[in-house]
């Protein structure tokens, strides 16, 4: 219906496009949590479950016939990092048009999720625990420096034997259902989105020229 109310527009044609098309999957609405048929998807209706492989097929076939459809929201459940990685991996090989964005993920945590789930660790490198990827009142003070901006700033991870919980917590990086970081694999838990929908509240950053400078120096975090 969304087609044809574009065509009939004509404010598409073969030089430009005024008009695409993109979708919020909503996964965490599909995803079968029960533990006798996990990690699928219900695709019209509990009688047809999807893995992440056909979840990423039937995607792909969405693109093939809906040649506006350059965008996807929430592809997989939030903490799918197998399926989000691999749809990246198909829209980057096959259909770079297409892109994917991710915002339930990041409904909480803000510019330290961020941080946490997209950047990728150095092989035997330590992820941080859930207790350490949280921030202090006192850091959240220092960051707002006198630029005005909350950059977050590049500490080494301490030995395990020496960390310890930071006290004065004022906004929890993680919630308690996301995953537990895995020392044998430090990017078992990573994506990179082309699109990240924050929670302005909770991400403590002040106004979106802050979040463009976070990302303009984000490679002091590299």
């Amino acid at each position: 219906m969304m087609e044809e109310a574009i065509a009939l527009s004509g404010a598409n044609d073969e030089g430009r496009k005024l008009f695409l098309i993109g979708v919020n999957c909503d996964a965490d609405s599909s995803f079968n949590k029960d533990p006798k048929d996990p990690n699928k998807y219900e695709q019209e209706g509990q009688k047809m479950q999807f893995d992440e492989a056909q979840m990423v097929d039937y995607f792909s076939k969405l693109i093939n016939e809906h040649p506006l459809l350059v965008y996807f929201e929430d592809a997989f459940s939030q903490f799918d990092f197998k399926g989000h990685n691999a749809l990246k991996n198909r829209l980057t090989s096959e259909f770079p048009q297409v892109k994917m964005g991710l915002r339930q993920l990041f409904t909480e945590g803000g510019i330290k999720r961020v941080k946490l789930v997209t950047e990728h660790l150095a092989a035997g490198e330590v992820p941080p625990t859930r207790e350490e990827s949280v921030i202090s009142k006192e850091e959240a003070s220092k960051q707002m420096s006198a630029t005005g901006t909350a950059l977050v700033k590049n500490q080494k991870t301490p030995e395990k034997s020496k960390r310890t919980p930071p006290s004065n917590v004022v906004n929890e990086v993680v919630q308690n259902d996301f995953p537990e970081p895995d020392p044998s694999d430090p990017n078992k838990h990573k994506v990179v989105p082309d699109f990240i929908s924050l929670n302005m509240q909770n991400s403590q950053i002040p106004n979106m020229t802050a979040l463009l400078h976070f990302f303009k120096h984000q490679s002091q975090f590299q």
